[in-house]
C-alpha cells in the first residue's frame, strides 16, 4: 500500500535535547579510528581531555532523534529503510560538552514510482547550549517498499558541488585494522543511541591496548 505523502510530510519529528560529556566527544574520536597512535599529537587533541577539541563529523550524532520512522505514525515500511545521503553544515566549533537541542524536519518526498521506492529529504539543526546554531545536517532517506504515492512533494534541494572540485587540502592516515573494527562499529552506533556505559572495555581496544590471556 502506497504511503500517504502528505501525512508522512506533516510529523513532526520530536526535537531532542542531549546532554553532550567530554566522554562522549572522546568516545566518539575513537570510534573512527583516532587515537590508535599515542604519540601522534594530531590524534591525540580528539581523545585527550588536556585541550580536548570535537571531530567536526560528530555533528552527525548530535541531538539524533532515533529511528524515528518505526512509529506507527509516518506510514513507512521501516524495513526497507536505507540511508542514501548525508550531508554536513559547520556554522562553528562544536562543543565538547554542554547541552545539545536537535531539530529535525522534513523537507522533501519524491515518489520514483510503484516498486520502485521514493526519497525522503530532512534536515536537522544542531543548537548549543547559547542558543547558538552549530551544525544544518541534511539527509536524503530511500524508502524502497514505499514508492507510488503519486509524485513529487516539496524539493530535493539544490547539489552543493562538493567534491567536483581540487581539494585544498588532503591528508592521508592510516588507521589499525583488526580489533579495532568492531569496536568502532560499537563506540559510534552506541553514541547515537545513548548506551555510552557500555563502552569502557570496547574503547580501550581502539587506542592499542590488548588484554592478556587469562588464567
Amino acid at each position: 500500500m502506497p504511503i500517504d505523502g502528505k501525512r508522512l510530510l506533516s510529523y513532526a519529528v520530536p526535537e531532542i535535547v542531549q546532554d553532550l560529556t567530554v566522554r562522549d566527544t572522546i568516545l566518539y574520536a575513537l570510534s573512527v579510528g583516532l587515537g590508535a597512535d599515542p604519540l601522534d599529537r594530531d590524534q591525540l587533541r580528539f581523545v585527550y581531555e588536556d585541550g580536548l577539541r570535537a571531530l567536526p563529523t560528530m555533528a552527525v550524532v548530535l541531538g539524533y532523534p532515533g529511528f524515528w520512522l518505526r512509529e506507527p505514525e509516518p506510514g513507512v515500511d521501516w524495513v526497507k529503510v536505507v540511508h542514501g545521503e548525508q550531508g554536513i553544515r559547520i556554522h562553528k566549533n562544536l562543543p565538547v560538552e554542554g547541552r545539545i537541542v536537535g531539530r529535525t524536519k522534513l523537507t522533501g518526498l519524491v515518489d520514483k514510482g510503484e516498486g520502485k521506492g521514493a526519497l525522503l529529504y530532512s534536515e536537522r539543526q544542531v543548537i548549543d547550549a547559547a542558543g547558538d546554531l552549530v551544525a544544518t545536517l541534511s539527509q536524503t532517506t530511500f524508502l524502497r517498499g514505499d514508492g507510488g504515492c503519486g509524485g513529487r512533494r516539496g524539493g530535493a534541494g539544490a547539489r552543493s558541488g562538493v567534491g567536483r572540485s581540487v581539494p585544498r587540502q588532503a591528508v592521508r592516515r592510516g588507521f589499525r585494522t583488526g580489533r579495532s573494527g568492531p569496536s568502532c562499529a560499537i563506540c559510534s552506533r552506541s553514541l547515537a543511541s545513548g548506551l555510552m556505559g557500555m563502552l569502557v572495555a570496547r574503547a580501550v581496544s581502539v587506542c592499542g591496548t590488548r588484554r592478556g590471556p587469562t588464567a
